[in-house]
This record gives structure tokens, C-alpha cells and sequence, in this order.
């Protein structure tokens, strides 16, 4: 059974659902989604079917063009669906959970605090001799700091939320190379992006010239009595043994000097 062509399927499904994905992510109105998506799809199919349905220069110049671009709309994808999981991962983590809580319930002790700023009423305080008005001015004193505890407790959670986001939308695998390599999971993750694409790409312009160019295999009539010579001619040209002394044999299961002298008929009458 040849397996090229349903493979080669395949594999262009997969690539043009994702470069058409990645095509829409950068569009805005729903007609720019529609025009990118279906510009995406063609250069992808392109890229996959142009080295085999031509041969010229300009065929290859061409095919490095839809290659390049379709390239480029995979990367897309890739790093699109990194960012989504990620905001996920930041989402659903229970360490961000926990402090996003920690913050509402500080914002709310804020906002019911009326208090002046400290220094304001520190020196308002320092101006009154009358007891009463200086008992109040205390008790706005000690609202007025923990009004600055509850800020300095909100830009630390903030910070801390920062962070716990930034660890939880990093993917891991591209966090723990970047670690490796001394370098940022950022640039690890578009190398690795651009990697995907690129050998999704070949591997898809690699299953169409296999499916495009492998030649049918003709049915061998049983009343008809062929010699194992030209069985063995009719085989090698439908892909099916190997022209080599080691593919011979194992085909017609021979000795080693009759593969060899199989393949010298067979390089004498070709």
C-alpha cells in the first residue's frame, strides 16, 4: 500500500489549518481573518506542492518565497498558542490565585480608610495645643500609617503577582533550555518555533514529491508465466526492491551470487 500520498495529506492539513491559525491571530475585522486566513492556506499549499509539480528556477524561486512566508505564519502559531497556554497556566496557578485575593482584600481596607497622608496631618498635629483636636489628629496618625502599611503591602503583592504570572507563562521546556544556555525563555522559545515550522514545512514538500512521483505498481497476472528477471525489473521500477545485491536477494531470497548476477542483467538491459 502506498502510504505517501495519505501521509502527504496529512501533513498539509496540519500545516494549513495552523498557518491559516496563525494568519488570523494578526488580523483585525472579521474579512481581514477571512482574506489572511485564505492567503495562508494557499502559500502553505505552495510551499508543499511547488518542488514537485515544477523544476525551473523561477519554480524554486517561488517555492522559497511561499516557503519563507508560510514559515513565518507557523511561527506565528506556535508562539500565539505559547502566549494562550501560558495565560492559562497564570490563570488557573494557585499561587496567583492566592495573592490576587490577598490584594482585593488589601484594596478593599484601603478604600475604606479616609485619612490624610501622614505628613499633612504629623504637621497639623505639630501646629494644635488644644488636647481634644491633638487626640484626633493621633487617631488620624495611626489610621494615616496603616493606610501606608496596607500601600507597601499592595506593591509587594503586585510585585510578587508579576513575577508568579511571568514563572507561569514562560513554557517550562523552553525556561529549562534557556537555563542550559545561559540565555532567556523568550528567544529559546522563537528558535524553537521557527525550528517546528521549518521542518513541518520540508517534511510536508518531501511527501508530495514522494506521493507525486512514485510510480503505480502494475498487477501481475498469475496465468501469465514471467521470469524471475523481469519480475524482478518490474519490481525495482515500482519502488518495490531495491536495485543494490543486498536489496536482490532479499526480495527474490537468493544466494549473494545470484543477487549479483541479477543485477548484472538487470544493468545490462537497462
Amino acid at each position: 500500500m502506498n502510504l505517501a500520498r495519505p501521509f502527504a495529506v496529512f501533513l498539509s492539513t496540519i500545516a494549513v489549518s495552523m498557518a491559516c491559525a496563525g494568519a488570523i491571530e494578526r488580523a483585525g475585522t472579521i474579512p481581514e481573518k477571512i482574506i489572511l486566513g485564505a492567503l495562508a492556506g494557499a502559500l502553505c499549499l505552495s510551499a508543499h506542492l511547488i518542488p514537485s509539480l515544477g523544476k525551473k528556477r523561477f519554480a524554486w524561486v517561488l517555492f522559497a518565497a511561499c516557503f519563507m512566508a508560510t514559515a513565518v505564519n507557523h511561527t506565528s502559531f506556535f508562539v500565539n498558542a505559547g502566549i494562550h497556554a501560558g495565560e492559562i497556566r497564570a490563570s488557573t496557578t494557585v499561587q496567583a490565585r492566592t495573592i490576587e485575593a490577598q490584594l482585593a482584600a488589601k484594596r478593599q481596607e484601603l478604600q475604606n480608610i479616609t485619612a490624610r497622608p501622614l505628613a499633612i496631618v504629623a504637621s497639623e498635629r505639630a501646629q494644635v495645643q488644644d488636647w481634644k483636636i491633638r487626640h484626633s489628629l493621633d487617631m488620624e496618625i495611626n489610621e494615616s500609617r496603616h493606610m501606608e502599611a496596607l500601600n507597601a503591602d499592595v506593591s509587594r503583592l503586585t510585585g510578587e503577582l508579576a513575577t508568579s504570572e511571568t514563572a507561569a507563562t514562560t513554557e517550562p521546556v523552553a525556561a529549562r533550555i534557556a537555563s542550559l544556555l545561559s540565555s532567556n525563555a523568550e528567544s529559546v522559545g522563537l528558535v524553537m518555533s521557527i525550528m517546528f515550522a521549518i521542518i513541518l514545512d520540508l517534511t510536508g514538500a518531501w511527501a508530495w514529491s514522494l506521493a507525486l512521483h512514485q510510480a503505480p505498481v502494475r498487477p501481475i497476472k498469475n496465468d501469465v508465466p514471467i521470469e524471475p528477471i523481469d519480475r524482478l525489473r518490474a519490481a525495482v521500477e515500482a519502488g518495490q526492491c531495491k536495485g543494490t545485491v543486498s536489496g536482490i536477494r532479499e526480495f527474490m531470497q537468493v544466494s549473494q551470487g545470484r543477487a549479483m548476477m541479477y543485477r548484472k542483467q538487470l544493468l545490462s538491459t537497462n
